[in-house]
């Protein structure tokens, strides 16, 4: 049986070839000429020897020509007759068995063995020959990616650095005045500082924010009788600074009545009722919280946010609320327009599965709970992006001009936890403030001189605001780390961060193991994971600097050598 089967194997192959390589005239015996792999022509009595190696590489012909007379390195000979395949300077022989790059394709088919981008034939002139190893690894240069100058070609894939976003994060404040009759000489307070102690500050720190005004727009304190059936006498003007194109009353017969607020890039008013101001919908003594729900998608009485005020938020930017008022907050909303309420606050009300919590806490978390169903995008989902500062009829501190920080208890408890012209204690903004990291401050200093120095309103609870305002949008200290190109890997021990300011010399920040590591090491940074993070004291070096520029220089590696795959070897 084996005899038989090595016959049948030989007269395949010779039918094989016979058939499909007929061409030129028959013979003597009336074959026709047949070629063989080799290129010469062979007729009668011959047979086809498929181990022909016409250029003596070790690379049969058959293999060579395979896919026809290939060229690799288009020299004009082709593969099965030239010593050198891929025109690298190597003769095939030498590299036949090779692949070291694990590209899949073999040394000799490859003009680029090692894969560090720089031609084989280029390397060997460099080098001068095969046997250079400049990095003394064993592995000789031309064969070798991780060599001093070939790593320099491989960082060079990254040296183009990646700068570290150090913008401060945008800021959206948004301000609700309670317009009831009693608020005039708040509104007048909140007029006169919040450009001079408020948006000069923010300006001058070059942080990107907007203020958006929820509440009627005019007079702060229209007489009786009321102007055309006004019935709300305390309104809000806001010039200067913020709003330079805009004309404020001095006094209330200045024709600014009716007449729609101006707008700028930095500030936004939200009149509810346009030219006729009425009670039931504007901002009242109690209604604040229901009314910043229910005006965000509703459009204004001018037209200037068809929208709602939502219009005027950026997504990208971190939310302030100041609310000013001298009530509790006690009202109810249908958001949807069911008929049906949606949200309700009282500042009296205790959490039916916690009746003795703190009273205003329940509301509070109600509110924070509708506000981030609102928009999550705007406010946080799982992860809160507001604060919440109250200016409300509470007591004051020793200290007349210091506000309640968040971490203070709660200073509105009881009925008469209130300062003197207030109606009655802010239950619920001040347990909002509190949860949210907000100031709490005492509404009442409108009315009277504070503080040691006599500072009169709201001048340092402004200040304190937009001091927050600053510190919390400070350039974040850890980056993540830059992508390398394509086919490349990030290469960690290369990674330089270097730190540059106008008009001195750039500094590297050196690397140290962790956080642990950081004592004591002025100008460091470590990783964790994925992130590069700058040690405390490199961090406030930076975010004190407005000018500051930080680049992450990095160097990349190539992939890890695969295994070469066997030579084919012809049946």
């Amino acid at each position: 049986m084996g005899s038989r089967s090595f016959f049948w194997f030989t007269a395949v192959l010779i039918i094989t070839f016979g058939t499909a390589c007929q061409s030129g005239a028959p013979d003597a015996k009336n074959r026709p000429d047949q070629p063989t792999l080799d290129g010469s022509v062979w007729g009668d009595d011959s047979f086809v020897d498929v181990m022909a190696d016409t250029d003596g590489d070790g690379v049969s012909d058959f293999l060579e020509r395979v896919n026809g007379d290939a060229d690799t390195d288009g020299d004009g000979v082709p593969d099965f007759k030239d010593s050198d395949d891929d025109g690298d300077g190597i003769a095939t022989s030498a590299e036949r068995q090779l692949d070291s790059d694990g590209d899949g394709v073999m040394n000799y088919l490859d003009s680029d063995d090692d894969d560090d981008g720089k031609l084989t034939k280029d390397e060997l002139a460099a080098a001068g020959g095969v046997d250079k190893d400049s990095d003394a690894d064993g592995v000789p240069d031309y064969l070798d990616d991780d060599r001093p100058a070939d790593r320099e070609i491989v960082k060079d894939c990254a040296q183009s650095s990646a700068s570290a976003d150090l913008r401060r994060k945008p800021v959206d404040i948004v301000f609700i005045i309670d317009n009831s009759r009693s608020m005039d000489s708040e509104i007048r307070a909140v007029q006169n500082s919040i450009n001079a102690d408020f948006a000069k500050l923010i300006g001058a720190s070059g942080i990107d924010y907007r203020v958006i005004m929820l509440g009627d727009f005019g007079f702060y304190d229209y007489a009786d009788p009321l102007p055309q059936g006004q019935t709300d006498a305390c309104s809000v003007c806001i010039n200067g600074e913020l709003n330079p194109d805009q004309s404020c009353p001095g006094t209330e017969a200045d024709p600014v009545y009716g007449q729609a607020p101006k707008t700028s890039a930095r500030f936004f008013h939200y009149d509810p009722d346009g030219p006729k101001h009425a009670k039931d919908s504007s901002v009242g003594s109690k209604n604040s919280m229901c009314r910043a729900l229910e005006w965000w998608k509703k459009s204004d009485g001018f037209g200037l946010a068809p929208n709602g005020w939502s219009q005027w938020l950026r997504k990208d930017a971190a939310k302030v609320f100041v609310e000013i008022t001298d009530d509790q907050a006690n009202c109810q909303v249908d958001l949807d327009g069911n008929g049906s309420v949606d949200f309700s606050v009282n500042d009296t009300q205790h959490d039916p599965m916690n009746p003795n919590d703190v009273a205003g806490e329940y509301s509070a978390k109600q509110f924070d709970a509708a506000l981030r169903k609102l928009s999550a995008e705007h406010f946080g989902g799982s992860t809160r992006n507001y604060v919440f500062h109250s200016i409300i009829a509470m007591p004051f501190k020793a200290a007349h001009d210091s506000p309640y920080e968040p971490n203070e208890p709660p200073a509105t408890i009881a009925n008469t936890d209130k300062c003197s012209s207030g109606a009655e204690p802010g239950r619920a903004y001040d347990a909002l403030s509190r949860l949210t990291g907000g100031l709490r401050f005492p509404v009442c200093a409108a009315d009277q001189a504070t503080g040691t120095n006599n500072t009169p309103g709201f001048t340092a609870i402004f200040k304190r605001i937009a001091q927050g305002v600053v510190e919390g949008t400070k350039v974040a200290c850890d980056f993540g780390m830059p992508q390398p190109p394509q086919g490349k890997s990030l290469d960690r021990e290369t990674v330089e961060v270097v730190y540059s300011k106008t008009g001195a010399e750039p500094i590297s920040f050196r690397r140290v193991p962790d956080f642990e590591s950081c004592g004591g090491q002025s100008g460091s940074f470590y990783f964790l994971n994925d992130r590069i993070v700058l040690c405390s004291d490199t961090c406030t070096r930076v975010q004190s600097d407005t000018t500051a520029k930080v680049d992450v220089r990095f160097g990349c590696s190539l992939p890890p050598r695969k295994e070469p795959p066997p030579l084919p070897v012809p049946e």
